[in-house]
């Protein structure tokens, strides 16, 4: 198959297609990546893939023909190029298959356009993503058994259009696809090896973003926000001042004289600030390996849009780590900026990926309730430490001398666990970046949320009654002690919200039984005198067990962890696992909604339940780019729900 140096996508356009389909019998299809140089004016791709990512299934025929030759398919992704045109260079096989993968989006117009000679058994597939117009064209010549498809999501129309036209002969494929309720599809392919495919992988990503039409109901994840805060009233108050209010419930108000399960709530939200916020010291450790190329001047453009942020007395540390890492701008006071500037612009992308080194020289120079860590990379370490659970211990280990680590992960190539133990043990955020060009507003929201301490220096200490155990895991961050568990935090911000929930297994009785007493510590910003309050919990006896606020956060915590299981399904592309973690969940808060009516808990359930049927439908066809995408936007989701 050739397709021409003259065949050219508009720049920006959105990655889209999740398969590939062989238009010859038998035979396979390579999934593959091939990167894009520098072009003139545009940018180009070598014929051949560089290495290969997938092989998709394609039964029997494909285990019959033996290994698939990797020159048979070229997919070529442009996740960075700003010139206003893309070049695909040529790409021999006469069973080839070249797929157009491009990320961003569209521009005014929503146009996508490609052509192409597909010759003998070959395939030329483009796809793309509309904007307002919502408009997808193709054009090329496919001669003998040679098929030309197209598929896109016209998201501006009520539910999308599915629109695939190509003649295949018995040897040919017809694909086609977008995510709509009713689909429309032209072509013919027979029995004798045809293949038709719905192309409804495309809707995967829009689960993180506007969502998707399943059966008439929206599948997103914006729609499964915390519910927890409704719950917490002064009858929950353990105590607090103007920087911070600490509150404690129990899931259950009562519960049969058997015992049973039930939870010990803690949330700590962070109050008023005082007027003289103290500086803030803030360690941006920055992944400067190769494949950072591409991203590297929108990292230095948002670094700079930071410095324009902080104050003059703020502190700034610069830790560029690849093969190794070194301090690039050791701490000092911001100034005026030019000192700061003149390092950023200097930095070069080169090496591996080490985020062990980059933290160790980061977390040497934390100070006590004044830094802010901020972990940047695109990628998946190579060097050094590399499993969250090593990772995720430095990070604890900083946060207990006084510093907050957030994690911000670029594109969608970087390991997602990792990011999300960093930010949880470091007790930051985890946010994630899509386009490399968002990250100066995502740099800017951190500094505004971790720039106002209220108060620091605060301990929570849960006592557990006579016969009380924990019965579960432990949040991240919460220490088990001789008599119960304990949470501390170097600080908190204004405006910022924890909230821990500790199962527990209460023995049998037949009078009300004490539960937990909470004792609670911390030092307002700006003062030099440390507070207290504590708080006694207890549960009553009933025939059945009776609800209390607290159930609402457990459920919160439950939808955390039930995320987190679904998003590592979700990547492994195992569809039935992503949905039964979801459904269980569902179920356990239909049971809720059973034992005393919550209409908000209700709708949530519903929104469950819909993102277990589109993840159902969509993951076996999506490509491991969109389902290693959504499986990331997950986790990071997972995170903020279980604070």
């Amino acid at each position: 198959m050739h397709v021409g140096p003259d065949v050219r996508i508009d720049d920006g356009l959105r990655f889209v297609l999740a398969i590939a389909v062989a238009a010859s019998a038998p035979g396979c299809v390579m999934y593959a990546r091939v990167p894009l140089v520098r072009a003139g004016a545009g940018w180009s791709a070598p014929a051949g893939p560089t290495y290969v990512v997938e092989q998709p299934a394609m039964g029997a025929a494909c285990a019959s023909a033996g290994p698939c030759a990797p020159g048979g398919v070229v997919v070529v992704e442009d996740t960075t190029a700003r010139a206003s045109t893309t070049t695909i260079a040529s790409a021999g096989g006469a069973s080839g298959v070249v797929i157009v993968e491009s990320a961003g989006y569209a521009g005014e117009s929503g146009i996508v356009v490609a052509g192409g000679d597909a010759s003998a058994s070959g395939v030329v597939v483009t796809s793309g993503d509309a904007s307002a117009s919502g408009v997808v064209a193709t054009g090329g010549d496919a001669s003998a058994s040679g098929v030309v498809v197209t598929g896109g999501d016209a998201s501006a129309s009520s539910g999308g259009v599915l629109v695939a036209a190509g003649d295949a002969s018995s040897a040919g494929a017809l694909v086609g696809g977008a995510d709509a309720s009713a689909s429309v599809a032209g072509g013919d392919a027979s029995a004798s090896g045809g293949v038709a495919i719905t192309g409804q992988g495309r809707g995967l990503l829009a689960i993180a973003n506007e969502g998707v039409t399943i059966d008439g109901a929206i599948a997103a994840l914006g729609l499964l926000g915390p519910l927890a805060g409704s719950s917490f009233d002064a009858s929950t108050r353990v105590g607090g001042d103007g920087s911070i209010t600490i509150d404690a419930s129990l899931a259950h108000d009562a519960l049969p004289g058997a015992g049973g399960q039930t939870s010990v709530v803690v949330r700590v939200a962070g109050g008023h600030a005082p007027s003289r916020v103290p500086p803030l010291r803030v360690h941006l450790v920055i992944d400067a390996s190769t494949s950072m190329q591409s991203t590297w001047a929108h990292l230095q453009e948002a670094a700079l849009h930071l410095v324009a942020r902080l104050r003059p007395e703020d502190e700034l540390q610069i830790v560029v780590y690849g093969t190794d890492a070194r301090e690039a701008l050791a701490p000092v006071r911001v100034g005026d900026g030019s000192s700061a500037r003149r390092v950023i612009r200097a930095l070069r992308p080169d090496g591996r990926t080490n985020i062990e080194a980059g933290l160790r020289i980061a977390y040497r120079e934390v100070r006590p309730h004044a830094s802010l860590v901020v972990v940047l990379s695109d990628g998946v370490p190579n060097g050094g430490l590399s499993t969250p659970d090593e990772l995720g211990a430095l990070s604890a280990e900083a946060n207990a001398r006084g510093a907050v680590t957030t994690a911000i992960g670029i594109g969608w190539d970087f390991h997602p666990g990792i990011l999300r133990a960093l930010a949880e043990r470091g007790r930051g955020r985890f946010r994630i970046a899509p386009r490399a060009g968002e990250l100066g507003a995502i740099l800017e929201a951190e500094l505004a949320a971790r720039g106002r301490v209220a108060a620091h220096d605060i301990d929570v200490s849960i006592a557990l009654g006579a016969g009380v155990r924990i019965d579960g895991e432990l949040p991240a961050g919460v220490v088990r002690t001789e008599g119960g568990v304990r949470i501390a935090a170097p600080s908190i911000a204004s405006g910022e919200e924890q909230v821990v929930v500790v199962p527990v297994m209460v023995p049998p009785g037949t009078d009300a039984r004490a539960i937990a007493r909470i004792d609670a510590r911390w030092t307002p910003a700006g003062a030099g005198v440390a507070q207290h309050a504590d708080k006694a919990l207890a549960v009553a006896v009933s025939r059945t067990p009776v609800l209390a606020g607290g159930a609402l956060a457990a459920l919160d915590a439950d939808l955390s962890a039930s995320l987190a299981l679904a998003a590592e399904a979700v990547t492994n592309g195992d569809a039935h696992a992503a949905s039964v973690a979801l459904r269980d969940h569902a179920v356990r808060a239909r049971v809720q909604v059973r034992a005393r009516r919550d209409v908000a808990l209700e709708a949530r359930a519903g929104h469950v339940e819909t993102l277990a049927i589109a993840l159902e439908r969509l993951v076996p066809s999506a490509s491991w780019h969109d389902r290693r995408a959504l499986g990331a936007s997950m986790l990071s989701f997972s995170v903020s729900l279980g604070r």
